[in-house]
Formats: C-alpha cells, sequence, structure tokens
C-alpha cells in the first residue's frame, strides 16, 4: 500500500487502510504499507502486524512530494513487491507509475475523492496535470473504484470499464457497533456526558470542504429549543481556532480524537453537512454504531443513504434543511431508532470489512494472473 497518510494520522483513509491492511494479511496476502513520517513516529514499526514504513518529507509541497517519491521507489525497489495499490491522485501515484516504468511493477489505484475538489478535478488544475492523467490512463493495471460519482468521472477522462471495478470502503462490524439503553447511558456517564439529554456529533477534518461553520451558524436556534443537547465536534484542521472562538453554550470541542468508537456508540445523530465526499468512513461507521446520519447528498453518500429509511439527505450550504431535518430527528425517538436500526442493517449487507478484503483480493488476483492488466 502507498498512501499519503497513515495511522495513528486521522481521517477515512487513513482508517480504511488502519482495518483493511490486517485484514488483508489475513488473507495470506503479505501486506507491506509505505507512508510519510509524521512527527513523533518512527522510520518503520508494525502496525496492526503489518510493516509499515515511514518516509521522510521535509520543506514546500513540491519538495516533501518529491522527497517522498524518491524515498518510496528505493524502499520499493527493496521490497520487489508483485503488486502495488496506490492511494490518491497525488505523490503515492507518482511514485507508483514510475515503479511500473522502472521495475515492471504493475499498479491498483483508488481515488477518493470525487466532484469540484476531488482526485480527478485537483489534477486537471495542476501543472503538467493532463501528462500526469495520461500516465495514470497508460500505466495503471486498474481502478479501485469507491463510488459511482468516481466512477462517472473516470470514465469521461477516457478510462475504459473493464479498468474500473466498484469496491466499497469497509468497516470492522465487531469494533463498529450499537449499544443497548443501559450500556449507551453507562458510556456517557464514563465519558461525562451524562447530563445531555441528546448529542449531536461532528467527526472530521476542520476543513471548509467538511463545513463545520454551517453547524456553528444553526446551532443557538437548535440549542434554544433544546437547551438540554449537546453538539460535539472532534477533529483537527485550518479552522480549528474558529470552533473554538465560537464559544457556542452547549457546544464541546474535543479536537482529534484516534479513537472515535465511544462517540459514535454515545450519539444520537450525527452531521456530515459536507460540501464534496467520496465515500467517508465516518458516515459508515457512524451507520455501523446504529446512528442515524444528516448528510448532505454528495460523492458516494446517495449510494448507502435512502433518505427517510437509512438517514436523512439534505442539499448542500442549506442551513434551513439542516436545522429543520435535525428538529425532526431530535423530535421524534423511534424515528431516529427505526433508521438507527435500518442503517446498521445495510452497512452489515455491504460494508462489512471481510467482504471488501475478499473483493480487493480478488481484483489483486485478476491483474497478477493477467501479467499487470485487467
Amino acid at each position: 500500500m502507498l498512501s499519503h497518510g497513515f495511522l495513528p494520522r486521522v481521517g477515512g483513509i487513513e482508517s480504511l487502510l488502519g482495518v483493511l491492511t490486517p485484514e488483508l494479511r489475513r488473507k495470506s496476502l503479505d501486506m507491506h504499507v509505505i507512508t510519510r513520517r509524521l512527527i513523533g513516529t518512527k522510520p518503520y514499526e508494525e502496525v496492526n502486524g503489518v510493516p509499515v514504513y515511514r518516509m521522510p518529507v521535509r520543506g514546500p509541497k513540491p519538495i516533501a512530494s518529491l522527497m517522498f517519491t524518491i524515498a518510496a521507489l528505493k524502499k520499493i525497489r527493496e521490497l520487489s513487491p508483485d503488486l502495488i495499490h496506490a492511494h490518491e491522485f497525488i505523490s503515492p501515484a507518482t511514485a507508483a507509475v514510475l515503479s511500473r516504468i522502472l521495475f515492471n511493477i504493475p499498479f491498483v489505484l483508488t481515488p477518493h475523492l470525487g466532484g469540484p475538489i476531488g482526485d480527478v478535478q485537483k489534477m486537471k488544475k495542476k501543472l503538467l496535470g493532463e501528462f500526469r492523467l495520461r500516465l495514470l490512463r497508460k500505466f495503471a493495471a486498474g481502478y479501485h473504484v469507491i463510488s459511482e460519482e468516481i466512477d462517472n468521472e473516470l470514465a469521461s477522462i477516457g478510462i475504459p470499464e473493464a479498468k474500473r471495478i466498484l469496491v466499497e470502503n469497509g468497516v470492522d462490524l465487531a469494533r463498529f457497533k450499537p449499544l443497548t439503553f443501559e450500556e449507551k447511558q453507562a458510556l456517557r456517564e464514563r465519558m461525562g456526558l451524562e447530563n445531555f439529554s441528546h448529542i449531536l456529533l461532528f467527526a472530521g477534518r476542520l476543513v471548509p470542504m467538511k463545513r463545520p461553520d454551517l453547524l456553528l451558524k444553526v446551532w443557538p436556534d437548535i440549542h434554544s429549543r433544546y437547551p438540554d443537547a449537546g453538539l460535539i465536534i472532534i477533529g483537527e484542521g485550518p479552522m480549528e481556532e474558529q470552533i473554538i472562538s465560537a464559544d457556542l453554550s452547549g457546544l464541546i470541542y474535543q479536537g482529534s480524537q484516534r479513537d472515535v468508537t465511544p462517540y459514535f456508540q454515545a450519539a444520537d445523530i450525527l452531521l456530515m453537512p459536507s460540501d464534496s465526499e467520496g465515500l467517508p468512513m465516518t458516515l459508515l461507521e457512524a451507520m455501523a454504531c446504529g446512528l442515524p446520519v444528516v448528510a448532505t447528498s454528495v460523492g458516494g453518500i446517495p449510494e448507502v443513504i435512502t433518505d427517510g429509511f437509512t438517514g436523512r439527505l439534505i442539499p448542500v450550504d442549506d442551513p434551513a434543511a439542516l436545522t429543520k431535518t435535525i428538529d425532526d430527528l431530535l423530535g421524534n425517538e423511534s424515528m431516529r431508532h427505526e433508521i438507527g436500526r435500518a442503517a446498521r442493517g445495510v452497512i452489515e449487507e455491504g460494508y462489512g470489512i471481510e467482504k471488501v478484503a475478499e473483493k480487493l483480493r480478488a481484483l489483486y488476483s485478476i491483474v497478477l494472473a493477467n501479467e499487470g492488466r485487467l
């Protein structure tokens, strides 16, 4: 696996790979991860039994990307893998292309975000972006596609259908699971949240795309009607100071959390007002915990949520719709429970990590059996 980020960094890709790589290892694949080295991490360690090599990245973004690519190529040559699985259209993809050219190692590529700021559109705007897309078209053995939106974008740049393989993101169903009422109350007491009648949760990067600012905008109105309710925000990023300085009654900022599971299990509703998404792990993990999710109808979200049945869908940048939908759920406990049960059922049916790992293992086998082609 070649990835810009990996555990202990917190994020959707990191969460996916953190659970996917050991599952693939259990399926008799000798998995290794090459990623960036974060402050406070070692150049080499094993995470959940998977060897992780952390490449140095220093200086401005172009220099850091070049450093990562060169270091990754050296490590790839040393490891001599049968197959590379690269994530996002950035330096991991560049290293994968060069590995194909220099060492004849086939690779599979996963774009993780669609829409105006997704992998395809961002690459088109970069220096030599069209040239780099041509290289990906020519050298990638296949594309691991996580949503219909991304599939359509890949088709629009000339990636043939035979190379676009849909494999959804997956969740550890044993870890992310609903609690009974008694278990939930006990968990809230341990977390110091027992005084809230309802808990709304946002968990994600604090960046404009995720729209935490919308929550700050609508929360005073909601809190005026539900004064015992609490809004918990988890994450870090450039909008952190805006969250902290808002100083709103009932708002709790918890920063970055390595384990979000207790928050999903303690909450009543997850809020995802994003402008753009791929197939967010936060969505799948929350639904696996039986949480009703209020989310914008973007990326792969409508492929998982059926509005009113397995969650609630709202338009992008619509504070009124966000407020009304939250009000509907807060005022109807039976609706919340019905949606939560249906959400868990959908995840159990198609998004368990074992099923996802088996599909990817099959994809890898096809590529290798066909000497690096699909």
